[in-house]
C-alpha cells in the first residue's frame, strides 16, 4: 500500500513537471506570431501601405478635430508685436464658440457666467501660487487642506483619515495604485497585482504600465455591475488592491461595494472606489429621498476614495480629491529625496509644483455652492438622468443598457448601426460617446442637459436619427468604421489566440509522439516515461548518457528551415537536459521543435553521438564528471543512512 502511494505521488509529481513544461514550451506562440508581424511590418511595401493608411487616417482625423474651426488658420510662431487685450478677447470668443453644442440653444447662461465671473476673480488671487510651497503660500494650502477636510466629511472620513488634492481623476487614480504598490513592495510582493471590473477606468491600465503592474480584469454581469463572487476568485498571493466604480464610466452603474467591502476585510486586501465619474452626486442622494447602498467609508473594507471637483463639483477644471481612511498610507504615495545637493526635495503628487489657482476656485466653487445648492444639482442630475431613461426606452427599436439611474444613460438599437446614430447625432450638437464593448452609446447627464427643453429636443433627433438610419441601412461612417473595426480585430485576437492555442498543442503532442517513435527504433536507446505530452526522456547501454548529452549541446542544427527561422536558438545546440536518477536525458518539445525537418535533424545527431560513445568508450565531460559525482555522494549519503538505521534498530 506504501510503494502504490509513493507510486501515485511520483507519478503526480511528474505529471506536474511535464505540464508546467508544456505551457512554457506553448505559451512563447504570442511572442513568436509578434515577431512574424513585426518583420512583415518591415518589408518595404508593407510599410509604403502602413504609411499610406497612417496618412490618410492622419487626414481624417485633423478634418475632424478641425471641423468646427472655420478659419483654419493658426498661430505657428510668436507674434512680432503683442497683442492688444481687444484682439486677444475677440480671438478667445472664437475659439470657445467651436465648442458651443446644441443644449447650449436651451441653456441660461446668466447662473453659469456668475459662478465663472467669480471664479476669473479668484483665480487670478492664486494664479501666481504654488500649494506646494506653504511658505511662500500659506492661503493656497489652507485652501488645499479645507477642500480635503471638506470633501471627507462628506465620505464618512474619521479621524485618522487624510489625502491629496490631485490634478485630476487620472492623476488621483494613478497615486492611489502607486501607494498600494509600493505597500505591496514594503511586504515583500514584488508582483503587485489590481484586480478590477472590465467597466473600472483605463487608468489603472495606464498605473500598472508605469509602475510595473499587473491588472487582472474581471467580467461584469448583464447589468454592468461586477459580481462579488467573481472579485474573490480573482485575488491570488500578488492582488494589491481591489477595485470598484461608483459609479462605471461605462452605463453608470454602481458595482457593489458593501460585498467587496466583505470581500476586501476577508482577503485582507485594500479596497479603492473609484468616485471620478459622478461620485460627487452620492453622498447627496440620501438627502433627495434616494434609495442608495452604502459606498463610502462607512464600510470598513473601504480603503480609499477618488473624486473629481470638476464633474459634478462644477468647479473649473482639472481638480480632484484622493482621500484614504488612514493617512499613514500618504507614506506609500509621497516622494522623498534628501540627499539632493540642494536639500530635501518632497511631493505628495507625482507634479511638483501645482496649480494654486486651480485649487483656489475648487475651493470657492464648494463654499460658494454649500450642501443646498449640491442637494439642488444632485436632484436635477437625477431626474433628468431617469426622465431620459424612460422616454428613450418608450422608443421603438431602443433597448437601454445598465441601471441609468444616476448620471448617463446607455442604449443600443436593433434599427441600424448604433455609431452611424453616434455621428448623427454629433452632427446635430450633442454629446454622445459610442461605446465597444457592448456596441452602444452613451449619454452623460450634465446640468445643461437639465434645461427645460432640452431633453424633449435631444429626443426628436434620436427618433430622427432612427429614420435616417431606417433610410440609410447600408451607410458608414468615420465612427462607425474605427469601432467595427477595433470590433474585428479584438474578435480576431481572441480568435486566433484560442485556434492557435489549440494548434499549438496539437503539434507538441504529435511531435512528443513521433520523437519517441523515432528513438524507440534506434538500437541501444530506451525511453523513460510514457513520452506523451511534451517531453521524451531516455538512457542509453552503449555508453555514458552524459557524454551524449554535453555532444547534443556542442551540436549545431543545420537544417535550412532551422537555420532560417531560428538562427539565433540553434547556433547554440540542441537541449536536451541531464537527469540524475535515473541515469538518463530528457528533450522537452518546444514549438521550435516542430518545425520541419528539426526533428530529423536531431535524430541523427543522435545517432552520430552513439557513434561518437562507441569510439570514445572512456570518454569525460564536465556534465558527466559532475553528475557522476552527485551519483557517488548520494550513494554515499543513503548508505550511511542505511547504517545509522541498522545501528539504531
Amino acid at each position: 500500500m506504501l510503494s502504490l502511494s509513493r507510486l501515485s505521488f511520483e507519478r503526480s509529481a511528474f505529471v506536474m513537471r511535464t505540464a508546467g513544461v508544456f505551457y512554457c514550451s506553448v505559451l512563447p506562440l504570442l511572442s513568436y506570431r509578434s515577431s512574424v508581424y513585426s518583420v512583415i511590418r518591415s518589408l518595404p511595401w508593407v510599410k509604403r501601405r502602413v504609411k499610406a493608411d497612417l496618412e490618410r487616417a492622419r487626414r481624417e482625423i485633423e478634418e475632424e478635430v478641425h471641423q468646427y474651426d472655420q478659419k483654419r488658420d493658426f498661430y505657428k510662431f510668436l507674434p512680432e508685436h503683442p497683442l492688444n487685450p481687444e484682439e486677444l478677447l475677440s480671438e478667445a470668443r472664437q475659439y470657445a464658440a467651436m465648442g458651443e453644442r446644441r443644449y447650449m440653444e436651451h441653456y441660461d447662461p446668466r447662473s453659469r457666467n456668475q459662478d465663472l465671473s467669480l471664479c476669473a476673480k479668484i483665480y487670478d488671487l492664486f494664479s501666481h501660487s504654488d500649494p506646494h510651497r506653504s511658505d511662500a503660500f500659506p492661503g493656497a494650502r489652507k485652501m488645499e487642506a479645507e477642500i480635503l477636510r471638506m470633501t471627507l466629511s462628506m465620505f464618512h472620513g474619521g479621524a485618522e483619515a487624510g489625502g491629496v488634492v490631485a490634478g485630476g481623476g487620472t492623476e488621483a487614480t494613478l497615486l492611489a495604485c502607486l501607494a498600494y504598490r509600493n505597500r505591496a513592495w514594503a511586504r515583500g510582493m514584488y508582483r503587485p497585482e489590481i484586480v478590477a471590473p472590465s467597466t473600472a477606468h483605463p487608468a489603472l491600465d495606464k498605473a500598472a504600465s508605469l509602475f510595473g503592474m499587473t491588472i487582472k480584469r474581471v467580467p461584469v454581469r448583464e447589468d454592468d455591475r461586477v459580481h462579488a463572487a467573481a472579485v474573490k476568485r480573482a485575488i491570488g498571493p500578488h492582488t494589491c488592491m481591489i477595485v470598484a466604480s461608483a459609479p462605471n464610466h461605462i452605463t453608470g452603474t454602481v458595482d457593489p461595494i458593501e460585498k467587496l467591502s466583505e470581500v476586501a476585510q476577508r482577503f485582507g486586501v485594500p479596497l479603492h472606489i473609484d468616485c471620478t465619474l459622478g461620485g460627487f452626486l452620492l453622498p447627496f442622494m440620501e438627502y433627495c429621498d434616494y434609495s442608495i447602498p452604502t459606498f463610502d467609508f462607512r464600510l470598513p473594507g473601504v480603503s480609499s476614495i477618488a473624486i473629481d471637483l470638476h464633474r459634478y463639483g462644477q468647479a473649473p477644471r482639472s481638480c480632484s480629491v484622493l482621500m484614504y481612511r488612514d493617512q499613514a498610507m500618504m507614506r506609500h504615495q509621497c516622494f522623498c529625496n534628501s540627499d539632493w545637493a540642494g536639500g530635501v526635495y518632497a511631493t505628495p503628487t507625482l507634479a511638483g509644483g501645482r496649480d494654486g489657482g486651480a485649487v483656489a476656485t475648487a475651493w470657492a466653487t464648494l463654499l460658494g455652492k454649500g450642501r443646498d445648492g449640491y442637494i439642488n444639482a444632485c436632484q436635477r442630475v437625477v431626474e433628468t438622468t431617469r426622465r431620459l431613461a424612460d422616454l428613450l426606452s418608450d422608443i421603438e427599436g431602443i433597448t437601454l443598457r445598465g441601471a441609468a439611474d444616476l448620471c448617463i444613460v446607455a442604449f443600443e438599437t436593433t434599427l441600424g448601426d448604433i455609431y452611424v446614430l453616434v455621428d448623427f447625432m454629433t452632427t446635430k450638437g450633442w454629446h454622445v460617446d459610442p461605446l465597444l464593448s457592448p456596441e452602444a452609446a452613451r449619454v452623460p447627464i450634465t446640468l445643461r442637459m437639465c434645461e427645460e427643453g432640452v431633453l424633449e429636443a435631444f429626443v426628436e433627433d434620436v427618433i430622427e436619427g432612427l429614420r435616417y438610419l431606417n433610410e440609410n441601412p447600408t451607410k458608414t461612417t468615420k465612427t462607425s468604421a474605427f469601432y467595427h473595426m477595433l470590433q474585428t480585430v479584438r474578435f480576431n485576437l481572441l480568435r486566433k489566440g484560442r485556434d492557435g492555442y489549440i494548434n499549438a498543442c496539437q503539434r507538441v503532442v504529435e511531435t512528443t509522439r513521433r520523437l519517441a517513435d523515432l528513438l524507440s527504433d534506434i538500437e541501444g536507446i530506451t525511453l523513460r516515461g510514457a513520452a506523451d505530452l511534451c517531453i521524451v526522456a531516455f538512457e542509453t547501454t552503449l555508453g555514458d548518457i552524459y557524454v551524449l548529452v554535453d555532444f547534443m549541446t556542442t551540436k549545431v542544427c543545420t537544417s535550412v528551415v532551422c537555420f532560417c527561422r531560428q538562427l539565433h536558438s540553434y547556433l547554440q545546440g540542441w537541449h536536451v537536459d541531464p537527469l540524475l536518477s535515473p541515469e538518463a536525458a530528457r528533450v522537452p518539445i518546444t514549438l521550435r521543435m516542430c518545425e520541419e525537418g528539426v526533428l530529423e535533424a536531431f535524430v541523427e545527431d543522435v545517432i552520430e553521438g552513439l557513434r561518437y560513445l562507441n569510439e570514445n568508450p572512456t570518454k569525460t565531460t564536465k556534465t558527466s564528471a559532475f553528475y557522476h559525482m552527485l551519483q557517488t555522494v548520494r550513494f554515499n549519503l543513503l548508505s550511511s543512512l542505511d547504517e545509522k538505521t541498522v545501528l539504531r534498530e
